[in-house]
């Protein structure tokens, strides 16, 4: 799909878009991203929450390489943290451990990864608004 960016301003943002659905992923500065779909057209708010953080403690004395996948399968950016906007990111090793500010609420799988990238195996998450969620990795 087309990516669109816009800053600044508490205005309404206003899109003249061609009639149908879209799927839009809404981001801010401190808060968490909200993706949600929307039809055109229409006058539609999106609002966004601070999200929660999520703190990870690697067990071993390896940095890990990791990403969030949330209930429908689709990779959370977590703040585009990894290289050029990737999903994946890196979990330092013990006794540091790694905190991802923002993240929406809701039931996420933690996928940790093999050197090709490919799920080595996962961790349920849950991550509360306001609130940090620990877990061992």
């Amino acid at each position: 799909g087309d990516l669109f960016r816009f800053s600044g301003g508490t205005e309404p943002l206003k899109l003249t878009l061609a009639a149908g659905s879209y799927r839009v992923t809404v981001s801010a500065p401190g808060y968490a991203s909200r993706t949600t779909t929307m039809t055109a057209p229409s006058d539609q708010t999106v609002g966004l929450s601070p999200g929660g953080s999520l703190i990870l403690q690697a067990r071993g004395s390896v940095a890990v390489r990791a990403r969030l996948v949330d209930q429908n399968g689709s990779p959370y950016m977590a703040g585009n943290r990894g290289p050029f906007g990737s999903p994946i990111f890196t979990i330092e090793p013990s006794p540091a451990s790694t905190t991802l500010q923002n993240i929406a609420p809701g039931r996420y799988r933690l996928e940790i990864l093999d050197s090709a990238d490919q799920p080595s195996r996962s961790i349920d998450i849950v991550v509360i608004d306001g609130q940090p969620a620990r877990y061992p990795v």
